[in-house]
């Protein structure tokens, strides 16, 4: 990474090891999920990605301010937030799109 990240932006900027770790971990749970929530928009059951959404939302900010005041982690601490906020979304995503094309979706998974 620090390769392209030179040409990229060039030799000014230095991204810490811990930042570039936690890149790489959001952008693996972000490719493990996205295909579910693709589907699930594709069939337009997506009340439940609604709920998550705002549940992820509101999560976000106090779990980053844990991560950089109590464990002191720097900016790392933004996307490994992110990355905490969006693992129990990509779960109920999977738990949909099995429901769903199972055909044993009922309610909020099959709204």
């Amino acid at each position: 990474s620090d390769t392209l990240i030179r040409l990229w932006v060039g030799n000014d900027v230095q991204i810490s090891l811990g930042l570039k770790l936690s890149l790489m971990l959001y952008s693996a749970v972000y490719l493990i999920i996205t295909p579910f929530n693709i589907f699930i928009n594709g069939v337009s059951k997506i009340r439940l990605q609604l709920y998550a959404a705002v549940v992820s939302i509101v999560i976000t900010i106090p779990i980053s301010l844990l991560f950089i005041k109590v464990l002191h982690l720097g900016p790392p601490s933004v996307m490994l937030a992110i990355v905490c906020s969006t693992i129990p979304s990509g779960a109920l995503w999977i738990i949909q799109y099995r429901k769903l094309i199972n055909g044993k979706a009922t309610g909020v998974w099959n709204q």
